[in-house]
């Protein structure tokens, strides 16, 4: 007798997981649907902003360049500017005074 009881017990516990198994399941479709969606729509954001991405990506590298061409230019002025403090300091009758 304790034999089909616990039985009956076991059958019942089987049953009530199936049904809160299927509730949960149920649930979780709807989530699906919309995790679905906010996967779309991360997509459709991220094209709407290839192009600006572009843009700047191109403008950095523009920077860049820039850049470098201003530290050529600026090396070179240093060097124009070591030389001619180099000539001032050589010229015959420069007051020493004077220099900065």
């Amino acid at each position: 007798m304790v034999g089909w009881i616990s039985a009956g017990v076991v059958v019942i516990a089987l049953v009530l997981l199936v049904a809160v198994l299927m509730t949960v399941a149920g649930h979780l479709r709807p989530l699906q649907r919309a995790a679905r969606r906010l996967q779309y729509r991360l997509e459709q954001a991220q094209q709407a902003q290839a192009p600006g991405v572009a843009r700047l990506e191109q403008q950095a590298a523009e920077l860049e360049a820039s850049l470098a061409e201003m530290q050529e230019r600026s090396a070179a002025l240093q060097s124009t500017v070591a030389a001619l403090r180099e000539a001032r300091d050589t010229w015959p009758g420069a007051d020493r005074a004077t220099r900065t």
